[in-house]
């Protein structure tokens, strides 16, 4: 009998939890943060590029406070003069906004086997520009400037994760060594604020 009376509270516990998810969540809601400072935003190198992530459901900002909104994974990331980042596909789509500079991209190929260096299209683009990446597909974003850095600002969805279903692959070396070999971390920095600044028309 004791057995049945635990199964049996779990159980009410369990429906009471979701008749009051919309009450917690509104009071989560409440509680995430819905303005993130600028200055908070620095690039660090990740084994893929220089990024700063500036939506992620699962990274807290520096109060500890959540974004407010869970579907989206929003990024900058930051290509050295005559870099690129590295080849890769994931099970999501993008949206890539190219905030400064100019280049261009190789997408295309969806067998582990290929590249898109091979296989894909090549596009041309530069400040203003919007590339959009298709569901699993090898795309790669090079910059063809060889004095200054192109930024872009990357858009994807984050239901794929929840549901259980995401996938992320990539050709080259996992964890390599970031592009800054020969420059100072500070040149990256300089290059990010100054970038911002001209993508703003401050400058």
């Amino acid at each position: 009998m004791a057995e049945r009376e635990r199964e049996r509270n779990r159980s009410y516990e369990t429906y009471q939890s979701n008749l009051e998810y919309k009450s917690k969540a509104r009071e989560w809601r409440a509680k995430a943060a819905k303005l993130v400072k600028g200055k908070d935003h620095q690039p660090m190198w990740n084994g893929h590029g220089y990024t700063a992530y500036l939506v992620d459901p699962e990274k807290p900002y520096a109060d500890g406070k959540y974004p407010a909104t869970r579907q989206l994974h929003i990024f900058k990331e930051l290509i050295p003069p005559g870099g690129s980042n590295i080849e890769h596909k994931h099970l999501d789509e993008a949206a890539v906004f190219i905030l400064f500079g100019y280049g261009h991209s190789m997408i295309g190929g969806w067998k582990d086997d290929e590249r898109a260096t091979t296989v894909g299209e090549r596009f041309d683009w530069e400040a203003g520009d919007i590339v959009l990446v298709p569901p699993n597909t090898w795309h790669v974003f090079f910059n063809d400037d060889k004095e200054k850095p192109a930024i872009f600002l990357g858009i994807t969805s984050t239901v794929l994760k929840y549901l259980g279903i995401y996938d992320l692959e990539h050709h080259g070396s996992e964890g390599r060594k970031p592009w800054d070999e020969r420059a100072h971390t500070g040149d990256f920095e300089r290059w990010w604020k100054d970038a911002q600044a001209k993508a703003m028309g401050m400058r």
